[in-house]
């Protein structure tokens, strides 16, 4: 797979850190004591590891060491070309954690689109798997969303994540909130991931 460049410009206002993999650098958050149990957090379609903080003290009081990593595409990782598939995210999931020294069997815990992620992680590869946990897991509908499908034809997809990419996550956002006083909190985020460029084609690729 080719190589992504850097995001320009973003290494000072990272919240966390960085690492090189084989496709380009993945942002990643630390948390919890340093001997506390490692756990990898992996967030949904939309989103990156910012979505994890209100679970964080939780996590950190129960004596996990946790790891919230930006997949590909999402928060302040890069955006490398081609197809962002579940096969990318394993990989990407493998390479992350070899690179940081967590060694296998460790624990994996994803939410929405991170719920399906991690559940294709445990069926691949089963031996590196200690304990597994999903929230609200996505990938597990009977039937396409509606128009989904206009996504995979060539052009329109790039189209609807150039032109109106920014309109439907942000529709979604409003949609998925029961407590519209976190709304903005979490649609402020997602603007700081859509500061740059192919953040709209990751999750249309998806």
């Amino acid at each position: 797979e080719p190589v992504s460049n850097p995001l320009p410009n973003h290494e000072s206002r990272c919240p966390g850190k960085l690492v090189e993999l084989s496709v380009g650098q993945t942002h990643y958050q630390v948390s919890g004591p340093e001997d506390g149990v490692p756990l990898l957090l992996v967030h949904g379609f939309a989103s990156w590891s910012f979505a994890w903080q209100p679970v964080l003290p939780a996590l950190d009081a129960a004596g996990f060491r946790t790891y919230a990593l930006d997949l590909y595409g999402r928060g302040y990782s890069a955006r490398p070309q081609g197809a962002y598939s579940i096969d990318r995210y394993l990989r990407q999931i493998n390479e992350f954690m070899e690179k940081i020294g967590v060694q296998a069997p460790f624990r994996l815990m994803g939410w929405s689109m991170g719920g399906a992620i991690v559940l294709n992680f445990a069926d691949r590869y089963p031996e590196k798997v200690a304990q597994l946990g999903m929230m609200a897991p996505a990938g597990l509908a009977l039937k396409k969303p509606k128009g989904s499908g206009l996504l995979t034809l060539p052009l329109v997809g790039k189209l609807f994540a150039t032109v109106l990419g920014r309109a439907a996550l942000r529709e979604g956002v409003r949609r998925n909130f029961s407590d519209p006083t976190r709304m903005k909190e979490f649609r402020d985020h997602i603007e700081v991931s859509a500061r740059y460029p192919g953040y709209y084609q990751a999750p249309a690729s998806t």
